[in-house]
């Protein structure tokens, strides 16, 4: 689990900026009411495929540089503050 806040700062790391300019927001913004936590429990499913152990799944830091390697060109010229 993580807020926005928490994702653009992983992000910032992994490009190599600066992000210190960003601010965390503790007030939920307007519009659709959403649940803070919408993390699912797939143990049935993972019964349902016969799965003996869950899938193992890459760590969000993982995942986002995997993600983000191919834009990391664009980000060679952004000045750090």
């Amino acid at each position: 689990q993580c807020t926005k806040y928490e994702l653009v700062q992983i992000m910032a790391e992994i490009v190599g900026v600066d992000a210190s300019h960003v601010r965390p927001n503790p007030n939920q913004p307007s519009g659709a009411p959403r649940p803070k936590n919408t993390q699912l429990d797939c143990t049935e499913t993972w019964k349902v495929l016969g799965m003996e152990e869950p899938y193992k799944f890459t760590s969000l830091r993982d995942g986002m540089k995997k993600a983000l390697d191919p834009f990391m060109e664009l980000f060679h010229g952004v000045k750090n503050k």
